[in-house]
């Protein structure tokens, strides 16, 4: 069993990694090899919108700090993406990685069955955190819930962290944190 973590907080230790690495840490727990990437500290390029990867390449023609992420997609049993609510979206870094994921979808994706490149049976926890209650990110979980049917993951588990700010942390909500250890035996288990 093999955890990727997608972090796309600017912060290492925001409400969102938090959650995040607290579901990685019990994924370790119970056995799991897990991966962190924290995507603020790393140098890499939007999608080019060149569709290198829908000719002769299966990949992102771009070689930069996020080839190592998304090919440690495809070896993943559980990929955990998680990201503060910014302006009623993802965090900047979080949009730029999701496009670039582009690239493991198939050449004819939008007619075919197999739409993604990625190998079946993965599951993904999508985490996002914001300082609104929790019907502030209805519609962000709504647009990206769709990575399920493209990227064809198994399952896609929901996690929203509401009222949390930077002064009232996650850290002040402990039935946050156990429900990301509850999810982790839930899936894992």
């Amino acid at each position: 069993m093999k955890v990727v973590g997608i972090l796309g907080s600017p912060r290492t230790d925001g409400n969102s990694s938090t959650i995040a690495k607290k579901f990685i840490k019990t994924a370790k727990g119970l056995g799991a090899q897990t991966q962190i990437f924290h995507l603020n500290e790393l140098n890499y390029k939007g999608c080019q919108g060149c569709y290198s990867c829908k000719g002769k390449l299966e990949h992102c023609i771009l070689d930069d700090d996020l080839t190592n992420v998304l090919n440690a997609m495809h070896t993943a049993n559980i990929i955990v993406l998680s990201s503060p609510n910014y302006y009623g979206d993802v965090s900047g870094q979080m949009k730029t990685f999701i496009d670039r994921t582009f690239s493991h979808l198939t050449t004819d994706f939008i007619k075919s069955d197999k739409k993604s490149r990625l190998p079946r049976g993965k599951h993904a926890v999508f985490i996002i955190t914001q300082a609104s209650g929790e019907n502030t990110s209805k519609d962000i979980l709504e647009r990206y819930y769709k990575l399920k049917h493209y990227l064809q993951f198994e399952a896609m588990h929901l996690l929203v962290g509401s009222e949390l700010t930077y002064t009232k942390g996650v850290d002040q909500r402990p039935e946050l944190l156990a429900e990301a250890v509850n999810l982790a035996y839930a899936i894992i288990r």
